[in-house]
């Protein structure tokens, strides 16, 4: 059984801001293996029973009403986020609060709800959207393992879908850098690896991988790939760099006009002509085709120009951060290479095990790096191959 925290209090006008995963949990763990702990906001929500859902990539089912009836709902009252609410400036800053900083009215409640939960039986996990230090801490005072879930950067159309899935962090304070080096450890000590090749990984995760051989050279110096300005990644995991200070970096010896600006496709504010050029490619991949470096804080973008083999240039505590250009330079391509298939094989996780009680506990037994590495090999693989039958 796993217990599901879902992001309480935090409203960017959208309503509860993951939804989607509450309804898309319950589709894929039942509602005797999981158990929510949300604000009402959550379980006040309309849900379409029974109807069939695509959402990111993600294709589920929303629960029929006898299911959502026999699931276990736990409410955060309102009164543990006042003192949040009378020391925020705004919304976006309660956000960052809850994202950085230990909370200790959210702590305390969470203790409280974990020890009567335990009393009755010991979950498993628990399964997290963001990093919440205030979770984190509560979580680790019953020995509770926290699972950090996120969309991945390679996601439809242009790619097979992938996610993250991380004992650490997701976004920021990830275990990615430290996973890199023990990966490779493993490889030395293992005879026989070999590591797929940068086509290989391209034909691995690339729905048409032979598009960009027909690109023509960059016409830019240095694309910019900016956030969407109320994410995650912009508020806590930059490193104090938002989108304006990216693009004065990436115009660091350049002029504005060899610089290419590309705003997130949900971004909200528009960065005009004299600080660059804007971006007007149909997508990303044709953005880091025009460009001979890319520069961002923690874009998916930086592992799309990683696997096209374009140098990236990465500001944010982002799960690429330790393949960031000024650190590869220095890497034999064969470390690079190994680092790289661990980076898009092992930590990036296929989009089918998402939510997956059976692959949860499969890693929390704590396999090697090359068992994980091996089994998201062979799961990416089938993907593809299913890929290639159905598109053709």
């Amino acid at each position: 059984m796993f217990v599901s925290f879902l992001m309480p209090y935090i409203d960017r006008g959208q309503g509860p801001i993951f939804h989607w995963v509450m309804t898309a949990q319950l589709a894929k763990f039942g509602p005797e293996e999981v158990i929510f702990i949300a604000d009402d906001r959550y379980y006040a929500q309309p849900l379409d029973w029974g109807k069939e859902q695509l959402a990111f990539g993600v294709r589920y089912r929303h629960p029929h009403l006898p299911e959502w009836q026999q699931t276990q709902k736990i409410s955060l009252p309102p009164e543990v986020f006042e003192e949040l609410d009378r020391r925020s400036r705004s919304m976006l800053d309660a956000f960052r609060t809850l994202l950085t900083c230990d909370y200790k009215p959210l702590r305390d409640a969470l203790r409280g709800i974990f020890s009567r939960i335990v009393s009755r039986q010991r979950p498993e996990a628990v399964l997290s959207w963001c990093n919440v230090p205030s979770l984190e801490l509560a979580a680790a005072e019953f020995g509770l393992p926290v699972i950090h879930s996120e969309l991945g950067p390679f996601r439809e159309p242009h790619y097979q879908g992938t996610v993250y899935f991380d004992f650490d962090g997701v976004n920021g304070r990830t275990s990615a850098a430290r996973d890199l080096v023990a990966f490779k450890e493993e490889v030395c000590a293992s005879a026989g690896f070999s590591p797929l090749s940068l086509p290989d990984l391209r034909r691995l995760f690339m729905n048409d991988p032979d598009s960009i051989e027909s690109a023509e050279a960059p016409q830019f110096k240095v694309g910019a790939a900016l956030q969407v300005e109320d994410d995650s990644n912009m508020l806590a995991f930059s490193n104090g760099l938002n989108n304006f200070e990216l693009i004065f970096a990436a115009r660091k010896g350049v002029n504005p006009a060899d610089v290419l600006v590309r705003p997130h496709p949900r971004g909200y504010l528009g960065y005009g002509p004299h600080l660059g050029v804007p971006d007007d490619s149909e997508n990303s991949l044709r953005f880091i085709a025009r460009c001979e470096k890319i520069f961002c804080t923690n874009s998916s973008v930086a592992f799309e120009a990683l696997l096209l083999n374009t140098p990236v240039r990465l500001f944010g505590d982002s799960p690429a951060a330790a393949l960031s250009c000024e650190r590869t330079a220095a890497m034999s391509p064969r470390d690079l290479l190994i680092y790289l298939n661990y980076l898009f094989v092992g930590y990036l996780a296929p989009v089918s095990v998402l939510f997956d009680a059976d692959y949860c506990r499969w890693r929390l037994t704590f396999p090697s790096r090359l068992e994980i590495y091996a089994h998201h090999l062979e799961l990416f693989r089938g993907a593809r191959s299913d890929w290639l039958r159905i598109s053709h």
